[in-house]
């Protein structure tokens, strides 16, 4: 039954919600949004005429088989599916589809929660008009552009703002985490240049203005490092591959900061922040990545999640059985 109001209402162009809305109330309700927003424009259009009421009929049979799937718990669709749908008509869309699946892994799931979104990187739109379907008025959008014709993106109503500077400006990066942060997400689809990606992600993770507990910073277009290497490449965006394959080495060295000078597997982890507060000599990475929780490379797109707690968190080691049946390490230092 539910197999056949999905294939009966993607007949009748009926637009799926994120699959993962798992309370049945988000369901019901977005899907009812969702459905409303296909129909109301024709219902207004025949209003007063005296085809309204036959008009009217087959919109509302239509508006019920879009409804229905959600009422029934059926599974709705993956962002993938929510890109292929995206209106013709509307602001063009340019996606690679394999970011979709890592999408869906690491951003936050559309429960109701409210989130903000800096987009870095706004073009004609449809990133933006594809993002605010996918989490609906939850969403609090900030697009960044260096053009001025990103502008007509914007609609304060639907919580959509565009502002317009340069990625390689500090201070206008700092006005938008002063005017519209902290971010649950930032995602770079800027310029794609090694230097500008560099700036940016520094510049947000060191704030706690920019950037909340356990935020997700995405960068896409990694890609374009390819274009570095080999004859005739290209120093547009790196001088070398390594200028952006750096940043992973170090966001990975200076999650580890804290262990610096630890000697035994039972020191307190918690006691470099207290001390050094990561500014200490010798740290194994930048102080940006000591924020740094976690670190995800896919093809083309990286995802870095950040915790400003996270060198203050204590380290739990699990250690149970039979001591004296234990077996050394060769090397006592290893812990």
């Amino acid at each position: 039954m539910v197999r056949e109001l999905f294939e009966l209402s993607a007949k009748y162009d009926c637009v799926f919600e994120p699959h993962w809305i798992s309370t049945h109330s988000n369901v019901l309700a977005r899907r009812l949004r969702s459905c409303f927003s296909v129909e109301q424009t024709m219902v207004q259009r025949s209003a007063g005429s005296s085809a309204h009421l036959l008009l009217t009929l087959p919109v509302l049979a239509r508006f019920a088989v879009c409804l229905l799937p959600a009422v029934l718990g059926a599974s709705p669709t993956s962002l993938a599916q929510h890109w292929r749908d995206h209106p013709p008509s509307d602001f063009f869309l340019d996606r690679w589809m394999h970011y979709a699946q890592p999408y869906e892994t690491h951003l936050p799931a559309a429960d109701g929660t409210p989130l903000r979104m800096l987009e870095i990187g706004v073009s004609s739109g449809g990133s933006a008009i594809a993002w605010k379907r996918w989490y609906g008025p939850s969403l609090t959008y900030v697009g960044a552009d260096l053009n001025p014709a990103c502008k007509r993106t914007e609609s304060v109503s639907d919580h959509r703002f565009i502002e317009i500077g340069s990625q390689e400006d500090p201070a206008f990066l700092q006005r938008l985490c002063s005017k519209y942060g902290p971010f649950d997400i930032i995602i770079d689809d800027g310029a794609h240049i090694a230097r500008m990606v560099r700036l940016s992600l520094q510049l947000f993770f060191e704030s706690s203005q920019c950037m909340r507990d356990r935020s997700i910073y995405v960068i896409e277009d990694l890609h374009t490092l390819a274009r570095c290497a080999g004859p005739g490449h290209d120093s547009t965006f790196c001088n070398t591959p390594s200028d952006f394959g750096h940043l992973w080495s170090e966001a990975f060295l200076g999650m580890h900061n804290r262990w610096k000078g630890c000697k035994t597997g039972n020191c307190d982890l918690r006691r470099w922040a207290k001390t050094s507060r990561g500014l200490g000599h010798g740290d194994l990475g930048p102080h940006w990545a000591s924020m740094v929780s976690g670190i995800h490379l896919y093809d083309s797109i990286a995802f870095l999640t950040r915790s400003s707690n996270q060198s203050l968190s204590p380290m739990q080691r699990l250690m149970r059985g039979n001591r004296s049946d234990m077996i050394k390490n060769v090397d006592a230092k290893l812990g």
